[in-house]
């Protein structure tokens, strides 16, 4: 095995894309997920999980887009997190967030928005549609995010960036516009 430093070189590799499936709740998931763990600097990350608690803190993702399927959605953690990209303090490099709920319950958009801290554009206009090419395509992938196309959006106070926010049918869908509020809202017909 080729080392750095006595240290497997695997340790100092940043992946492109990691998918990792989580059956269970286990204990040395935590270690994984530690905020210096190379998970977060993925480009991509998709994370497939079988238990209730994401034991990720998000807010240490580092990438462009991330892909998580979960059992629950907890809407206080999910605000948190959109509430930390909002603030900069989280998600600086995110282009597109996606988390879809297996078994595709309902989830409460007006409260998941209110969590967000979600702004609205007028209902009688059409907002634009949000979309990037995929960092990493399988077969079973387009090559293309899904279209995100809401009257909900949120601004980062830091460089305002919006980031049109969809909610609808078992998915929570952030794409992040390479636009301040006001080119944003000038694309609106």
């Amino acid at each position: 095995m080729t080392t750095v430093e006595g240290e497997p070189l695997f340790v100092y590799t940043v992946f492109k894309r990691i998918e990792l499936f989580i059956e269970k709740y286990i204990g040395r998931t935590t270690e994984v997920f530690s905020p210096d763990s190379k998970l977060f600097q993925a480009d991509s990350l998709q994370l497939l999980q079988h238990h209730q608690k994401l034991p990720a803190d998000l807010r240490h993702f580092q990438g462009r887009q991330a892909f998580f399927i979960c059992h629950e959605f907890n809407s206080a953690v999910w605000g948190d997190l959109v509430r930390q990209w909002k603030s900069g303090e989280a998600l600086q490099n995110l282009e597109y967030l996606e988390a879809t709920k297996l078994h595709h319950f309902l989830i409460d958009e007006e409260m998941m928005l209110y969590e967000f801290d979600a702004k609205r554009i007028d209902p009688t206009r059409r907002p634009p549609t949000h979309t990037v090419p995929r960092l990493f395509i399988n077969e079973k992938e387009t090559p293309n995010t899904r279209p995100i196309t809401s009257h909900a959006y949120v601004v980062r106070e830091t460089d305002n960036r919006v980031a049109s926010v969809r909610i609808w049918q078992g998915i929570i869908s952030m794409g992040v516009w390479d636009k301040t509020e006001e080119q944003f809202l000038r694309m609106v017909e």
